[in-house]
């Protein structure tokens, strides 16, 4: 396979008008922005193009996003990012019965994000019972520990003769960490938790929706923050 001609930061300026960025592995890695990501913001600026960030990373709100891309010195506001965590209020309001318990593995903002969608958020324990599950991100919660209790419950619906809802906002398996570390995220958890159904209840056991890239629906989300795009 061919790889794909190089094209420089101002080839891409002169020919498109606005912009849709990933974060990881295109502005930044688990530490740092990566080289030339601020620069091609100062670029976007200057010129007067618009952009969003549209990133698969539902551990954090666009807000947190923010303040973090600012710490590494890319001054992104809040409303020209889309995190596939937003996602979920039209995925809840649509597909979960208002009040529906649902368990989150993923960090305080994504908790957030869940509550806010409407769902009755309730806290993985030994014996608890629930509706759903949301896998937003590896942290925030006992990886392990975490992993056990879902899988359990999941269980425990299913024997009860109820078919959970399961959603996966951010369908990414690795990440970059920095330099040649990676790191496993949330669609790796998910396919962990999928082989453990599919062994207990074969060709009957629900199976994960996942909302961010590569399905459209981040994307789209995107285009609609773009100056003179609608949805």
């Amino acid at each position: 396979m061919a790889a794909s001609p190089l094209t420089s930061p101002s080839e891409l300026l002169a020919r498109y008008d606005g912009f849709l960025l990933d974060a990881y592995g295109v502005l930044v890695n688990a530490k740092s922005a990566l080289p030339g990501a601020a620069r091609f913001l100062a670029d976007l600026n200057a010129a007067g193009h618009s952009y969003c960030v549209v990133t698969n990373d539902a551990s954090r709100s666009a807000r947190t996003c923010a303040t973090r891309f600012e710490s590494l010195g890319l001054p992104i506001p809040p409303d020209r990012i889309v995190t596939s965590g937003m996602l979920l209020a039209s995925y809840v309001s649509a597909q979960v019965p208002r009040g529906a318990r649902v368990c989150v593995l993923g960090t305080d903002d994504s908790r957030a994000y869940v509550r806010d969608a409407g769902a009755s958020l309730v806290e993985l324990s030994p014996g608890v019972e629930l509706d759903g599950l949301a896998v937003c991100d590896d942290a925030g919660f006992d990886f392990l520990l975490g992993v056990e209790l879902a899988m359990s419950a999941l269980f425990r619906a299913i024997d009860a003769g109820r078919t959970p809802h399961l959603v996966l906002p951010n369908p990414d398996l690795i990440y970059p960490k920095h330099g040649d570390e990676f790191g496993i995220t949330a669609g790796a958890i998910a396919l962990i938790l999928e082989a453990a159904l599919h062994r207990r209840y074969g060709e009957r056991a629900p199976r994960f929706v996942r909302l961010g890239k590569p399905a459209p629906d981040l994307l789209l989300a995107g285009m609609a923050r773009l100056p003179g795009r609608r949805t």
